[in-house]
C-alpha cells in the first residue's frame, strides 16, 4: 500500500521545445503526453503497446539512451518522462538533472528501480517526481504516471518514514548553519547574565553538565537550568550548536564583548 502526497507545481507542461500538436484528445479530454527512455528495445516496446492501451495516456516519443533522448527534446514536448535506471554509465542521473533543470520541465519517473530507500530518495532529491520499482507491475507504473501528472507523489511506508526523517535531517543542519552564522556576538554575550555567560564558555570547552557543576561549586540541578535558558536565548536545538556559538563568542575580540554588555 503506497500513499499519495501531493505537491504543488507550477506550470503543465514541458515546453522545451519547438510547437508540435497539442495533447491527443481522447473523448473529449486532453491525453497525457509520455517519452519513455529505456535502453532495452524489446522491453521499451513492451511499455509502448501498454501505455497507449489506456484510454487516457499517449506515448509521444520514445529513446534507447540519454544522447537520444536529448537530442530528441529539441522537437518533442511531453507531460511525464520515464527514464529506466538501468540506462548504461550512470546515464540516467545525468539525463534525470538536466530535463530536471529545464524550464516548466516534465514530471520524472525512474523506473526499474532496485527496492532500496536510499536510493529513492536519491532520486527524489535529484528532482524526479516518482519511482517505480523493477517488481512493481503494469497497473503500478499506470498509476504512477497519473499520479505524477497531477502533482502527486505514491509513496511506499517505508519511503515516506524515510522522507519525514530526511526533512527532519535538513531542518536541523538548517537549525546548525543558522547558528554558525550568527553575526552579532557581542550583542548575544550582552542579553546573557554574568553566569551564563560562565555556564556557555564551559560547554564551549565540551565540558558536561557535572562538570560545568564541578568547576562552578554549583548544583548540578542549577546548571541544567542555565543550559535550558542558554539554548531558549540562543535559539539553538542543542548542545552542540551552543558551544558552536560559544566558540563564536569567544573568538569575538574581548574589547567587543565589553562594549556589547
Amino acid at each position: 500500500m503506497e500513499t499519495i502526497i501531493g505537491a504543488h507545481r507550477m506550470g503543465s507542461k514541458f515546453q522545451l521545445y519547438n510547437a508540435q500538436p497539442d495533447h491527443v484528445t481522447h473523448g473529449g479530454e486532453d491525453r497525457i503526453e509520455i517519452y519513455i527512455v529505456h535502453p532495452e528495445p524489446g522491453e521499451l516496446e513492451r511499455i509502448k503497446v501498454v501505455l497507449q492501451g489506456e484510454p487516457d495516456l499517449a506515448v509521444k516519443q520514445c529513446a534507447t539512451s540519454s544522447a537520444e533522448a536529448l537530442q530528441a527534446l529539441a522537437s518533442t514536448s511531453c507531460d511525464v518522462m520515464l527514464i529506466s535506471c538501468r540506462l548504461a554509465d550512470n546515464e540516467a542521473l545525468a539525463l534525470v538533472q538536466a530535463v530536471v533543470a529545464a524550464n516548466e520541465a516534465p514530471r520524472v519517473l525512474v523506473t526499474d528501480m532496485p527496492h532500496d530507500t536510499e536510493t529513492a530518495l536519491h532520486w527524489m532529491e535529484e528532482g524526479a517526481a516518482g519511482y517505480v520499482y523493477a517488481h512493481e507491475g503494469w497497473a503500478d507504473l499506470v498509476k504512477k504516471i497519473r499520479a505524477a501528472h497531477t502533482d502527486e507523489f505514491m509513496l511506499c511506508p517505508d519511503i515516506a518514514a524515510a522522507l519525514i526523517a530526511r526533512i527532519a535531517e535538513l531542518k536541523q543542519l538548517a537549525h546548525e548553519l543558522d547558528a554558525g552564522a550568527l553575526a552579532q556576538p557581542s550583542v548575544i554575550y550582552a542579553e546573557l547574565t554574568p553566569r551564563e555567560r560562565e555556564v556557555l564558555h564551559l560547554i564551549g570547552q565540551e565540558m558536561s553538565n557535572q562538570e560545568i557543576a564541578d568547576a562552578l561549586v554549583i548544583e548540578l540541578g542549577t546548571v541544567k537550568n542555565h543550559v535550558h535558558n542558554l539554548l531558549r536565548k540562543l535559539d539553538v536545538c542543542n548542545r552542540r550548536q551552543a558551544a558552536q556559538v560559544a566558540r563564536q563568542i569567544m573568538a569575538e575580540p574581548l574589547s567587543d564583548l565589553s562594549s556589547g554588555s
